[in-house]
């Protein structure tokens, strides 16, 4: 059976290609330099800007258009306010707000389409970052698509026994014995997890296959989008310089 680990393949781009360790700090930059971003022109570029940005990384299309779809609906609520709330009540903030929401969907999903998850992990330990944070995000990857799996065969096998969901105190019942089997197995798998993990010898920190390495053009990618969304943060607050300026 294949597992949902390998669901997602990134494709080799300019993004994928970049260190792990660069591309974090660039896209935390990035994203606190956007924050001071305050006009809907300014917004609305920057949205384009990072459209461009993750289209240019070769997403997969199917991994992508669900995102979507979750992403447009949470935006809803915004666009059905916009369509029916009178005039000059708030549309300005809506809008920034809906914006913002867009901009930062597309940045982190240009980031998390173009990394590897180890990589991630391993870039996170190299940056500093304490080992129990890096643990954590590798085992809630790897192991929250193998507990929707194994949801998903309790569920056929509940079907296969004529099993059908009704608002009845039975239904429910049997609906938590089964979720309860779930967290058994789940904990049991944990316990026999670990064990294999201390019988080889881990001792709490993360070790990569690929030593990361530092090149001209991880540095140059570093620049050109910390320098695009700094710029963008500038221009957007050039009236307030020219007020200070004599």
């Amino acid at each position: 059976m294949a597992s949902s680990w390998d669901i997602t393949p990134i494709h080799s781009s300019w993004l994928s290609r970049w260190d792990a360790r660069w591309k974090i700090v660039a896209y935390g930059l990035a994203m606190i330099s956007t924050t001071w971003l305050r006009s809907d022109a300014m917004l609305a570029l920057a949205v384009a800007g990072a459209a461009i940005l993750l289209l240019s990384g070769r997403p997969d299309w199917g991994w992508l258009s669900q995102r979507i779809a979750t992403m447009s609906v949470f935006l809803l609520p915004f666009v059905a306010y916009l369509l029916v709330a009178p005039q000059n009540s708030g549309q300005g903030e809506w809008i920034r707000l809906a914006l913002r929401a867009a901009l930062y969907f597309l940045l982190a999903a240009s980031f998390v389409a173009t990394t590897r998850v180890h990589l991630t992990a391993a870039a996170l330990s190299s940056l500093g970052m304490p080992p129990l944070p890096t643990r954590l995000l590798l085992m809630t990857h790897r192991y929250v698509w193998l507990i929707r799996d194994q949801w998903q065969r309790i569920r056929t096998a509940m079907k296969a026994r004529g099993f059908q969901f009704r608002p009845s105190r039975r239904c429910w019942r049997t609906t938590g014995l089964a979720a309860a089997t779930l967290f058994l197995a789940a904990e049991d798998r944990a316990q026999r997890v670990a064990a294999a993990m201390r019988c080889r010898g881990f001792n709490g920190r993360f070790r990569g296959m690929h030593p990361p390495q530092t090149r001209g053009s991880d540095v140059a990618k570093f620049f050109l989008l910390v320098g695009v969304a700094a710029a963008l943060a500038a221009f957007d607050r050039m009236d307030a310089w020219l007020e200070i300026l004599p």
